[in-house]
């Protein structure tokens, strides 16, 4: 079936399938945090797809960095970024009341990022991503570097280093659907497929998971309208930490501020998302 597909959709063109391969296969890892706990994974390390989907996922990568800066979302890429963000939007947002200028702050930890989130929900924050990066950019093509991902560009590769890989949108999104849709997993000896959230292990899985956030991250700031200017946010994967400011002796701006924080907490996204409240000191 996988062979078919690949000669089919002529993604061959980058990348051939791996008579070698084998079904991916689940296992367990405990959290560090927790011993009792455990992470289910499943090893995409022999999957006969293991370079075509290595492309699709860092060239889906690289369309979630070139994403404009008005899709405002509060995604970071990296943990070093974290604090150098929340401060600067601490030095923006204390200018807002000046000396009247209050804090609420939020830590909170979204649980459940792959297991429950219906498939089409992802589909439709990958194709949305994928719409707004080649609308924004006018570029059909994204040109993914073989030897380092930071070469990565949006549009076309004239250059015949054969270290450069061309894969158009188009195809960019069917093979999203493909390991998104298609994740068979082999467990004593009995074939599965998942149907219902993202396979961590896949090499797509980081990817999906920061474009679910930021899909719903940015529906989450539309709703604020006006008072967008009273709240700042930072996630890194799961990790959330929030920013609402308001008036010193005003109840109307600290109510509006403590509403922000309880939306935030209970709507912001996707109810199979759950976003667990972490402890955090005020002022």
């Amino acid at each position: 079936m996988f062979q078919k597909k690949i000669r089919e959709k002529k993604w061959d063109f980058f990348s051939s399938f791996n008579m070698k391969g084998s079904i991916p296969y689940p296992y367990v890892m405990r959290k560090a945090k927790d011993l009792s706990k455990a992470r289910p994974i499943i090893s995409y390390f022999n999957h006969p797809l293991k370079k075509s989907l290595w492309i699709s996922a860092t060239a889906f990568m690289s369309c979630l960095k070139a994403l404009p800066s008005d899709i405002k979302s509060s995604n970071i890429f990296a943990t070093n970024e974290m604090l150098p963000i929340i401060r600067q939007q601490f030095s923006t947002l204390s200018q807002v009341f000046g000396e009247d200028t209050e804090f609420i702050s939020y830590a909170g930890d979204i649980k459940e990022m792959y297991t429950h989130l219906p498939q089409n929900v992802i589909i439709e924050a990958v194709k949305w991503i994928l719409g707004i990066v080649q609308s924004r950019s006018r570029r059909t093509e994204v040109s993914v570097n073989l030897q380092s991902s930071k070469l990565n560009r949006l549009g076309k590769s004239y250059s015949y280093d054969r270290s450069f890989v061309c894969v158009s949108f188009q195809q960019l999104f069917m093979i999203c659907l493909c390991e998104i849709q298609k994740c068979f997993f082999i467990l004593s000896g009995v074939t599965f497929l998942q149907i219902f959230g993202i396979p961590i292990g896949s090499l797509g899985s980081p990817g999906y998971c920061m474009a679910i956030c930021i899909f719903y991250e940015w529906k989450f700031h539309q709703s604020l309208y006006d008072y967008q200017k009273l709240f700042g946010m930072g996630r890194y994967f799961d990790d959330v930490r929030a920013l609402v400011v308001y008036k010193r002796g005003s109840s109307s701006s600290k109510s509006i501020a403590t509403n922000i924080i309880n939306a935030l907490a209970g709507e912001c996204y996707h109810q199979s998302m759950v976003l667990i409240p972490e402890e955090v000191s005020q002022g």
